[in-house]
């Protein structure tokens, strides 16, 4: 068994901070490490772990999307 992601063991706010700024679709993910190691400089993620973690994330943020544009939400 591999070991926990460095995204999934981020402390639950930086977590959120993270999440938050993938959801606004405006960062690259330079900017993205930049701005999780800035307000949270004892955080240890990688720019490759925030790309991993951010494609299914953007996916299922999709896939909810259109669930409530199907339900007239």
């Amino acid at each position: 068994m591999g070991r926990k992601s460095s995204i999934s063991r981020l402390e639950p706010q930086a977590r959120q901070y993270l999440e938050q700024l993938i959801r606004q679709g405006r960062h690259t993910l330079d900017e993205l490490l930049a701005d999780v190691r800035a307000k949270f400089p004892q955080a240890d993620v990688s720019r490759s772990a925030i790309h991993r973690f951010s494609v299914p994330f953007k996916e299922m943020l999709e896939r909810m999307h259109q669930q409530q544009a199907m339900a007239g939400i």
